[in-house]
């Protein structure tokens, strides 16, 4: 049996989540030395654009994915810097090409940070004349886990402050030239398998991801399975929903449903969302104002939870129609959040600012 089976099986079986996070710090300090060392070799050009993250949050959520996405598409044309830290999330989501470091480079010609950078930081990049984008994923009043006020006074130091949606724009209210929408964009997905389940994605602990709603409509439905991905309790004891927990390896996710059910109260944008049309599957949401965008895209469906008579039916007619869904939900997801069409939106936003 090879390391791959024993790997499996071991997920599979559900190890305790304690266990589960100390295995992925060791991964992140395999990833944090595997870069050190392929990048100690590296010599860059010194007429290369340098650009440098530095994030005060390195923890498991989807800002953290969307920022580390950025400084990948980034890295495709640029000098990418890194700070962090050995045990750092973000060791195992960045791209080999960028260079991990645990001091910054003054020098470089943008930084890019999130809103929970030290300001003292913000401040030493703003003395020195650099240009500096705050990439905000979260809403004035949350999904931070700062004061309102703090949120404000990182964001005061920024040349541009970039959103992921439109929605976050009517919560901070900022003047014109200030801000910049740029969506995040995710890898396409490899579907190759077909069911009759549906799932849900993202941090389910979370009251406000709402999975209680999620799991009520589908076991309401026709469908055979719900997927929860991923969740620490059980509290269904139903022979039909199935708990994971957390899982890096996208394609077995969303090979396991055929139709995305995300009854979240709160968002900033809906990574998962986009994750899930990139897979061609269709999606069943919530009526949340940052959903409205999703609405646009053929077989993106949302809902009035408060009007439950008809949603089982409405996902019972997903499941049936899924496969003619596909194509366009594909071709959606193409020209509007594909890592070629949001790279180029940042490569325009960096040459504008560089004046280049």
């Amino acid at each position: 049996m090879n390391l791959f089976n024993i790997k499996n099986i071991i997920q599979e079986k559900r190890l305790p989540w304690f266990i589960e996070k100390r295995m992925r710090v060791g991964e992140n300090i395999l990833f944090f030395l595997k870069n050190r060392t392929i990048n100690f070799f590296r010599n860059a050009s010194i007429n290369d654009i340098r650009i440098t993250f530095q994030c005060g949050f390195h923890g498991e959520t989807g800002g953290v994915f969307a920022i580390a996405s950025i400084a990948n598409l980034l890295a495709q044309r640029y000098q990418v810097e890194f700070l962090t830290n050995p045990s750092s999330n973000y060791n195992r989501l960045l791209s080999s090409k960028i260079c991990f470091v645990e001091t910054p480079n003054m020098n470089s010609d943008l930084f890019i940070c999130d809103v929970t950078c030290d300001h003292y930081f913000l401040e030493r990049v703003k003395k020195k004349g650099k240009l500096l984008i705050i990439s905000c994923h979260g809403l004035l009043n949350e999904s931070h886990g700062l004061e309102s006020e703090q949120v404000k006074k990182a964001l005061s130091f920024a040349d541009i402050v970039h959103f992921v949606s439109p929605f976050q724009q009517d919560s901070f209210q900022l003047e014109t030239g200030r801000f910049e929408i740029i969506p995040n964009a995710t890898k396409k997905i490899n579907k190759k398998r077909r069911t009759n389940n549906v799932g849900c994605v993202g941090n389910l602990n979370e009251v406000k991801k709402n999975v209680i709603e999620s799991v009520n409509i589908g076991l309401a439905s026709k469908a055979d399975y719900i997927h929860l991905w991923s969740i620490e309790k059980d509290i269904w004891k139903d022979s039909r929903v199935v708990t994971h927990n957390w899982e890096k390896n996208k394609d077995k996710i969303y090979n396991s449903f055929d139709v995305l059910v995300f009854m979240s109260q709160v968002e900033t944008f809906g990574l998962v969302v986009i994750e899930a049309m990139s897979a061609g599957i269709p999606c069943l949401l919530s009526s949340i104002p940052v959903f409205e965008e999703f609405g646009k895209c053929p077989g993106v469906t949302i809902i009035d939870t408060d009007n439950k008579e008809n949603t089982a039916a409405i996902l019972n007619e997903m499941l049936e129609n899924k496969d003619k869904l596909r194509d366009p939900i594909l071709e959606h997801f193409t020209n509007r959040y594909s890592e070629d069409v949001i790279s180029e939106k940042w490569f325009s936003l960096v040459s504008k600012l560089l004046g280049r």
